[in-house]
């Protein structure tokens, strides 16, 4: 073997092990990004609808933002799994992203800001709860894979 293939064998080997074919994180990204749509869009709703007032985001432009970055990680997602490997580093990308996201609720709750009714509380709650879930099986795949 020459130099020359020696490199790019260095190369697909290191590659390889960036990337992933594993089913469970490959189908597991694929719902987070199908549930993360269907957030996308129950944020929009919230938005732009009397639900904003019900559930205590005083500004509308609240949930109406957080639905247009919900559509930018689903659309992110699904390119991600569209590969015909999973990166192992994108992948880990998305449970730091699913992570951050808890943390964050967490916070908004704790602070009360902006302050929310019983109800928007609920709802970020039960938000917070599927998203830490995805986050611990996606960390689970990534590890078994």
């Amino acid at each position: 073997m020459n130099e020359r293939e020696s490199e790019v064998f260095f190369m697909v080997a290191k590659t390889s092990d960036m990337s992933t074919s594993s089913t469970l994180l490959r189908g597991t990204l694929q719902l987070d990004g199908a549930v993360s749509a269907v957030g996308a869009l129950a944020f929009l709703a919230v938005g732009f609808s009397p639900l904003s007032d019900f559930l205590g985001f005083t500004e509308p432009a609240f949930p109406l933002i957080v639905g247009v970055i919900l559509i930018a990680y689903v659309v992110w997602l699904f390119r991600l799994t569209r590969r015909r490997e999973v990166d192992r580093r994108q992948a880990m990308g998305a449970v730091a992203i699913n992570d951050a996201w808890v943390v964050i609720s967490i916070v908004l709750l704790v602070i009360n800001l902006p302050p929310l009714t019983l109800w928007g509380k609920l709802f970020v709650g039960l938000i917070a709860v599927v998203v830490a879930a995805f986050a611990i099986v996606e960390f689970y795949a990534l590890r078994k894979s």
